[in-house]
């Protein structure tokens, strides 16, 4: 049997907080951390991979105020949540050589939901690091570049090295809305330190509906991005 290429790790809220490549001489977590996100005092482990927010009947939910079911089998992981009117389910299958994710979500009852909004993040480490070692932010960070179709999104991640192996996220099946992109940063320019500006960029992909005027971020940029599999 061949050996798997990604090796997943999942928090108590279903959020995958560390993906590994066994390829990978650097051990990069392509994922943000919450244990970077503490250390640093930023408070979005609502944005970590695998978070999303639901608007169904009215009803508003966000995964992080819920406690899913997470069965874990020899190479697939699901994690489901249980609502009243419908379930949120992410599976995340390893298939050798790629990692396949299955964002699904399903009506539950015997009449029609309404789903106004539907979103999942899939926050890749797209971060600046707020330490001195130049090398960290090389071989552990990544710059993330969409590129935009209907029916065949992709995230590029390029490690900022840009010493391989990288990472891409694809849409393979289903329809997106939009990526949303969300800014967490602190000025360090008085700090007299490399990068001045230190913080992360969270992917939001909008399955449904999009951003309503009270919770648009205040530092955004969309891109019109189901199912997506990472080589």
């Amino acid at each position: 049997m061949a050996e798997a290429r990604f090796s997943t790790h999942f928090n108590q809220h279903g959020a995958l907080v560390k993906l590994t490549n066994s390829r990978d001489a650097k051990h990069m977590n392509w994922v943000v951390s919450p244990d970077y996100l503490t250390s640093v005092g930023y408070h979005d482990d609502d944005k970590l991979f695998g978070e999303f927010s639901l608007s169904i009947n009215g009803r508003d939910y966000r995964s992080i105020d819920l406690s899913p079911t997470i069965m874990a089998a020899a190479n697939k992981t699901t994690v489901d949540y249980t609502l009243p009117d419908a379930q949120v389910a992410l599976t995340y299958t390893d298939q050798t050589d790629r990692l396949v994710w299955d964002a699904a979500l399903t009506n539950t009852t015997d009449k029609a939901v309404q789903v106004d909004q539907f979103s999942v993040w899939a926050s890749l480490a797209y971060i600046m690091f707020r330490n001195k070692d130049v090398q960290v932010n090389m071989d552990d960070s990544a710059a993330v570049f969409p590129s935009i179709s209907k029916n065949f999104t992709k995230l590029a991640a390029i490690r900022r090295g840009n010493a391989g192996p990288h990472l891409g996220v694809f849409q393979t099946a289903g329809i997106v809305q939009s990526v949303g992109t969300y800014s967490e940063w602190t000025n360090r320019f008085f700090d007299n330190v490399s990068p001045s500006l230190d913080g992360l960029l969270f992917h939001e992909i909008v399955l449904a509906g999009g951003y309503p005027a009270s919770r648009a971020p205040k530092r955004i940029g969309f891109i019109p991005i189901g199912r997506f599999s990472w080589p």
